[in-house]
């Protein structure tokens, strides 16, 4: 998914219905499916509300294993919803263009 179907969604929700293409269907889907944990969905929005990249190990709780939050970061990226480097030992993660527009909406 991309900015502009991030905008393009933002239309459908404020202007009615607007046909979607069946690749648009499987973009939204996805997108959504990633945001569908809880915990996910909790790292999602703790990245979103920051100005600037968040280290991982400044990452709130949520209740899981490390290898899980790994887990829950690898599908936000697979998502197109965050994005990551590595500065030494840390990795580093903030919300793309894509994230920032449908987090918009969350927070």
């Amino acid at each position: 998914m991309n900015i502009d179907m991030v905008t393009s969604w933002f239309d459908i929700c404020q202007y009615g219905h607007m046909p979607l293409t069946p690749d648009q269907y499987s973009a939204f889907a996805e997108t959504f499916k990633a945001l569908a944990d809880a915990g996910r969905l909790q790292l999602f929005i703790s990245i979103v509300e920051r100005a600037d990249a968040v280290c991982v190990c400044d990452l709130p709780d949520v209740g899981v294993s490390q290898p899980t939050v790994s887990h829950h970061l690898r599908k936000l990226r697979d998502a197109g919803l965050v994005t990551c480097e590595r500065r030494g030992p840390w990795v580093h993660y903030w919300a793309t263009d894509t994230g920032r527009a449908l987090g918009a909406v969350l927070i």
